[in-house]
């Protein structure tokens, strides 16, 4: 091939000092072989290297993997050839719908403590999102598919990151997709992500050259194989910092940090040049607190920025001149799915009735509207004494409710036998009566619970003063007798107060506007997430 001495090193990519001869001539033996294909053919010596030759994906256990995933795919590949398919991101898709047949995403592998091996990738046919981008790697690459590993370090607007994969078209772009699930094209982030990068198999010297330093890095920098492709699939601005807090005297590099829901994780670097640093091709509508990056851990360059959708950089600072009042609903943001559950008790009826069979039940209120994720108690005007009392599934929702309440004209809780229509599950009867909301009913299938009911037996005729009910929740909702902590940002995290909250609200006096915030429940729960407050809505970031 007349390799120099760059394109060597890819044969020999980042040596793991574990590697066995055979299996790295295995490796390369397989590689060549599909660089031969129709769809693979044209890809250049130093795009085969970097794309299909790497004898590993991330941090699995090494194995012998390609002769396992050719004999897996072999016959497809033969078939695909018959059909004269030559275009690499045609047959990604293909692969990657086979592959969705099979393979599902699990979040108990969140606990696994590295990337699932490719054998067992094959055995469990399940993994998080980074086993979704290894086992269409494997997949791929063993046919001569070229693919990469994507992946957010850290989300912007909430914990945890996230992995996905990329093809590279004919045309030299780079198309995402999620292995096994969203098919190229198809993989739109559905979170803010700050930096969006590109493992690679070979070093990046620009990135090695901060390790020959005897400057502590964050765990990002500290692997010199990753290039930074934010660019290639979302908006993104440059920020340059003015760094107002003094710098310590072994940084020569200011960091970009987000709030993972607990504390701040460094995403990007920049040279600090004149008490300055330039941070490139952020992605925007997000917080970044400026910081240096110590031995001892991380300290505040500047002020926090809000980066706005239209490239915008607004400081974050606390105006003192200014104090306000902030009402206070949640202490994190809905999701999608939160407010989806908010909508899956709509047409569901609480009845009364004196016959066991509720034959002749009376409907004693419907719900008609989404509900906040909270305890709603509805007061009865009827004077009519019941004994049995229900409440009934609305039908073709996925069967879901946290908790039932009925009580008496005075308010007091009534007791009783629980009971429930056949097909109900005991456990679930259970949770609907047990007072913890963060234990819910949710059915795996839509129509399961139709016409399905839970309630209690009074034991005799009693007339009814209320119904309570609560829909599935997350518990980050304001909660009556709750201890909370309101917190802003001021160089840490300075506290306005505890209050024991004495409704569905909280409210705080004397809060310096423009700034930054946090509330903390002391009582439980453990998910948090900034916002300020424009106009006495809370703006999550």
């Amino acid at each position: 091939t007349g390799s120099n001495q760059t394109e060597i090193q890819y044969l020999v990519g980042r040596m793991d000092t574990n590697i066995t001869h055979e299996l790295l001539i295995e490796n390369i033996d397989y590689a060549f072989s599909v660089w031969k294909l129709p769809w693979a053919k044209h890809l250049t010596f130093l795009e085969f290297c970097e794309y299909i030759l790497p004898y590993r994906f991330d941090n699995e256990q090494l194995e012998h993997w390609r002769p396992q995933y050719w004999e897996k795919y072999s016959g497809l590949v033969d078939t695909l050839k018959f059909k004269n398919i030559t275009d690499p991101l045609e047959l990604c898709r293909i692969i990657n719908n086979d592959v969705a047949k099979w393979f599902r995403f699990n979040t108990l592998f969140y606990k696994y403590p590295c990337a699932i091996s490719p054998s067992n990738l094959l055995k469990v046919k399940m993994g998080k999102c980074l086993d979704q981008a290894g086992i269409v790697n494997f997949s791929m690459r063993a046919i001569g598919i070229p693919v990469v590993h994507e992946y957010v370090p850290q989300w912007a607007n909430r914990s945890m990151g996230h992995d996905f994969s990329a093809v590279l078209a004919k045309d030299g772009e780079f198309i995402g997709f999620l292995g096994g699930e969203l098919p190229p094209g198809e993989n739109e982030l559905q979170e803010v992500a700050p930096k969006i990068f590109r493992r690679t198999f070979s070093i990046q010297h620009d990135k090695q050259r901060y390790l020959n330093k005897n400057e502590i890095v964050p765990p990002f920098l500290n692997k010199p194989n990753w290039i930074d492709v934010t660019n290639n699939y979302i908006p993104v601005s440059d920020i340059t910092i003015t760094l107002e807090n003094d710098k310590p005297k072994e940084v020569s590099l200011a960091y970009l940090s987000v709030f993972n829901n607990s504390r701040w994780i460094p995403v990007f670097y920049g040279d600090i040049k004149e008490g300055q640093a330039t941070f490139s091709n952020m992605g925007r509508n997000a917080v970044y607190l400026p910081v240096y990056y110590t031995k001892k851990g991380i300290y505040p360059a500047a002020d926090p920025v809000i980066l706005n959708n239209d490239g915008r950089v607004i400081n974050i600072q606390p105006d003192f001149d200014q104090l306000e009042s902030v009402r206070l609903a949640r202490k994190y943001p809905l999701s999608k799915l939160k407010r989806w559950w908010m909508t899956l008790l709509i047409g569901g009826e609480f009845q009364g009735a004196n016959d066991r069979n509720f034959r002749d039940s009376e409907t004693l209120y419907t719900i008609k509207d989404t509900l906040d994720l909270i305890m709603h108690t509805i007061e009865l005007s009827t004077s009519k004494e019941f004994r049995y009392l229900r409440y009934k599934f609305p039908d073709d929702k996925f069967g879901s409710l946290s908790e039932l309440v009925f009580f008496d004209l005075k308010q007091k809780k009534l007791d009783g036998r629980i009971i429930k229509a056949d097909g109900v599950l005991a456990n679930h009867a259970e949770i609907a009566f047990d007072g913890k909301l963060g234990e819910a009913i949710h059915t795996s299938v839509k129509e399961e619970y139709n016409g399905r009911w839970i309630g209690l037996d009074l034991g005799k005729q009693t007339q009814i003063g209320a119904i309570g009910f609560a829909p599935r929740s997350d518990t980050n909702n304001i909660f009556e007798g709750m201890l909370y902590e309101l917190f802003y940002w001021d160089n840490k995290w300075i506290s306005l107060g505890r209050k024991v909250a004495k409704g569905n609200k909280i409210i705080y006096h004397n809060v310096p506007q423009k700034a930054l915030l946090l509330l903390r429940n002391h009582t439980e729960g453990k998910e948090e997430r900034i916002f300020t407050v424009e106009e006495g809505q809370q703006i999550w970031w």
